[in-house]
């Protein structure tokens, strides 16, 4: 699908009943290699399986051009399913690495506490990928 919309800038596949997604992790993988615009993606992830790191440097985004593209939101449905919030969070940095998250706070499911994980363990790496280390200018007394 990515490959066939190049062009793409958001993407809606809501899923209102209570049926187990099919879309995976690994599934966002073409997205970012293929979807430069992609701005808004909104569906629910079945993250119980998080592809190797290996699996996705290829086609994560070019971190040269990074600066040029937009932030993708991520629309978290947060009765999606998870199991390892930090590889998670991880898998998605590598291929977002400026992504955004849009989460229902009014929606109570065991898995909305992992998923709130995921939201904070990026927002922490991205604040700390903006901190630049102070410059000691001079030496002595």
């Amino acid at each position: 699908m990515a490959k066939a919309w190049p062009m793409l800038e958001n993407l809606s596949i809501c899923n209102y009943l209570s049926i187990p997604s099919e879309a995976t992790l690994n599934g966002l993988a073409s997205f970012s290699k293929h979807c430069p615009k992609l701005a808004t993606l909104r569906l629910r992830l079945d993250a119980r399986e998080v592809p190797t790191p290996a699996d996705t440097t290829h086609v994560s985004r070019d971190e040269a051009h990074e600066g040029d593209r937009t932030a993708v939101l991520l629309h978290l449905d947060v009765a999606a399913e998870i199991l390892d919030p930090t590889g998670v969070a991880s898998f998605l940095l590598n291929l977002f690495p400026r992504i955004v998250f849009e989460m229902d706070h009014s929606a109570e499911t065991r898995h909305r506490v992992l998923w709130q994980s995921v939201v904070n363990i990026i927002e922490g790496t991205q604040r700390q990928k903006l901190d630049v280390p102070r410059v000691i200018t001079s030496w002595g007394p």
